[in-house]
């Protein structure tokens, strides 16, 4: 292995338990333990995804902040991790498809008001707007930004054929 991938992965191993330390509160709650529970994107659980999502803006974030500005990654960690909370249910609460994709942002949004009362609107708002461009409005934050686009590129590993991209909690 080069030195490179060697950096690499020693980061996303830094990244993970990172992720686990700023977010021990959110994924030991009932809900995030639901979400583990739930099958996502065929192939993982809401939870699985959702830390991926975590680990993947916090790795951003830290490239981010290297080079350009100074972003708060432990309330990146805590949106990334309660940005599909919503979901949670989903056969309940929603009757299609493009209900989930339209309504989600919002319920995880109200969820994480609940589990987090202290954050502030911007970070409430990275939540509600992480399904941008599927949703008209974009997100308004830099920490928004890297929310959705965690997200997606969650989404895409998730539904790959690789199994290297499985089970994100277990690793």
């Amino acid at each position: 292995m080069s030195a490179r991938k060697k950096l690499k992965e020693a980061e996303r191993l830094i990244a993970y338990r990172d992720v686990f330390h700023y977010g021990k509160d959110i994924v030991e709650t009932d809900i995030f333990k639901e979400a583990m529970a739930q099958t996502h994107h065929r192939k993982t659980t809401v939870g699985d995804h959702s830390a991926s999502v975590a680990v993947i803006a916090l790795r951003m974030c830290r490239k981010l902040n290297r080079r350009v500005c100074h972003l708060d990654e432990r309330r990146v960690v805590l949106a990334a991790l309660t940005h599909d909370l919503g979901i949670v249910g989903r056969h309940e609460k929603y009757s299609t498809n493009i209900e989930t994709y339209l309504r989600h942002p919002s319920d995880s949004a109200k969820i994480a008001m609940d589990l987090l009362p202290d954050m502030n609107k911007k970070f409430y708002r990275s939540i509600s707007r992480h399904m941008f461009p599927l949703t008209i409005l974009p997100p308004t934050s830099m920490e928004g930004l890297i929310i959705s686009v965690a997200d997606k590129m969650a989404s895409f590993k998730d539904i790959s054929p690789r199994k290297a991209y499985s089970s994100t909690l277990n690793q």
